[in-house]
């Protein structure tokens, strides 16, 4: 099985090479990142009549993620993540299901009854997650905040002694760097990492994260960390962010993979200004996180710089996943399930059927 990532900045100004790519490549799974359309531009029947299925979330002129599945059973888990409140209630209803002895399953809520149960003050209208279950796994596709500027554009801090000044909790922690775009940045991830900590990883099923992370992890990561010097990509917040995903038991694919790429770091993104990819002076930001289950049947991971070559490219270009993984016939419409129990360990749980808001 095939899976890419591809943060296509403007999917409308891609589609042709995208497609083209998806094909030539035989990718399975695809996650897109800025796809920057409204619902009703998005490509649908383009994708459609091409032979992929799509779940995305969209937003005008800004974000948006999506992912494209061969799978015809693709079926949405979540347009977005869970709010605060909304994480504080799923724990205390995990609590009451412990106590009254009952199974814990996966929370069958739509997205518009998570919501409804959330605080309706705290709204994030941002496009920046979508995650499916398609081919026997759980995918999300990931379009991470990138948080500059780090300081707050009048350069004076919050008078707020939290460094919060809206008392928001999707703008909680600030640190050092005031910034409201960091401090959205470190609220996001923080809810992200929450979101696999209490839901993922204690579902037990095989999943991976993939998409801008909108973090360069390691010095490594990036061509010259003296340039890039005050980026909200290389501050410690934001590397901590990622140590703490990597913690609940991921595995980043690209650096878990015996790669000859490994050399030359692995770059997925090269700034437009500055001439910076015919120098190679990227940062790697797209990336793929698997569950435990899933990083044992890693085949491969690399990436595919052809885009980044061509006329009127992306900013940044495919990261590809091979995996030892069985995959849903095209030709027929096999339920996920099925898909699963060639996959998963012996007795998996049983699949639940699950709705979105979304259209597909």
């Amino acid at each position: 099985m095939r899976i890419a990532t591809f943060n296509v900045n403007s999917l409308a100004k891609r589609l042709e090479a995208l497609l083209g790519f998806l094909d030539e490549r035989k990718v399975d799974l695809a996650l897109l990142q800025e796809t920057k359309c409204t619902q009703e531009q998005f490509p649908l029947q383009a994708l459609e009549q091409a032979g992929w299925r799509a779940a995305f979330v969209a937003e005008k002129a800004y974000n948006g993620v999506a992912v494209l599945s061969r799978d015809p059973a693709l079926s949405v888990r979540r347009s977005a993540l869970p709010l605060p409140q909304e994480m504080e209630m799923g724990m205390e209803m995990k609590i009451e299901k412990k106590q009254e002895g009952q199974e814990e399953g996966l929370d069958t809520r739509t997205d518009a009854q998570a919501d409804a149960q959330a605080d309706t003050q705290q709204v994030d209208t941002q496009a920046r997650y979508v995650e499916v279950w398609t081919h026997g796994l759980i995918a999300a596709s990931i379009y991470a905040p990138n948080g500059n500027p780090l300081s707050h554009p009048s350069g004076n801090p919050s008078s707020n002694p939290s460094g919060n000044p809206s008392g928001n909790p999707l703008d909680a922690r600030a640190g050092e760097a005031g910034g409201e775009k960091f401090r959205y940045k470190i609220a996001w991830m923080d809810r992200l990492c929450r979101h696999v900590e209490e839901r993922l990883v204690s579902e037990g099923r095989p999943f991976l994260l993939g998409g801008d992370f909108n973090i360069c992890p390691q010095s490594q990561d990036v061509f010259d960390e003296q340039a890039m010097e005050g980026d909200a990509l290389l501050h410690e917040e934001s590397r901590r962010c990622y140590r703490r995903l990597v913690y609940n038991g991921l595995v980043d694919a690209f650096r878990a993979a015996s790669n000859p790429q490994h050399k030359e770091r692995g770059y997925t993104y090269w700034d437009y200004r500055r001439s910076r990819f015919p120098r190679n002076e990227g940062l790697r930001i797209d990336m793929f996180l698997l569950s435990s289950a899933l990083s044992e049947r890693i085949e491969g991971c690399f990436v595919e710089r052809s885009l980044r070559e061509g006329v009127q490219p992306s900013d940044h270009t495919p990261l590809c996943l091979d995996l030892a993984w069985k995959t849903t016939p095209v030709s027929a419409n096999v339920a996920s399930a099925n898909v699963a129990s060639a996959n998963a360990p012996k007795n998996p749980r049983s699949e639940k059927s699950l709705q979105s808001r979304l259209a597909m």
